[in-house]
């Protein structure tokens, strides 16, 4: 098996605790897949420092039953440190979609684990007046 392709499990595999984690509103268990010293980017706001940070911002903005998923576009590794590219949906309940927009994450491998170091979103939405 390429390395590549080992690359693009793990990675896979990280993003599905990820959403599963976010599926169950498990804030705790999402913030778990960042670094200690992550930073987290949004629109309109500052970057998001640290873990208990990044945490309390998906607390704030979290909805039972709310679902993401993730598409890779793009992968690049070299060593603990990976670069992916992509794109994402989050949804409701009803799978009526609340956002969608594109993503670019840091990957850092943490203890053989591969977590998220930086990880910057942008709405395809327009913004609301």
């Amino acid at each position: 098996m390429s390395a590549q392709i080992t690359l693009q499990q793990e990675i896979s595999a990280a993003n599905q605790r990820f959403m599963d984690a976010f599926r169950r509103d498990d804030l705790a268990g999402v913030a778990a897949c960042y670094t200690e010293d992550a930073q987290f980017l949004l629109p309109h706001m500052a970057p998001i420092r640290g873990r208990a940070a990044i945490e309390a911002v998906f607390r704030a903005g979290a909805g039972q039953g709310h679902a993401l998923g993730f598409e890779t576009l793009e992968l690049q590794g070299q060593g603990d440190s990976t670069v992916e590219i992509g794109q994402y949906t989050r949804t409701g309940n009803g799978a009526e979609v609340l956002d969608r927009g594109k993503y670019i994450v840091i990957w850092k491998r943490v203890g053989g684990d591969w977590k998220i170091h930086r990880d910057m979103v942008s709405t395809n939405l327009p913004k609301q007046a």
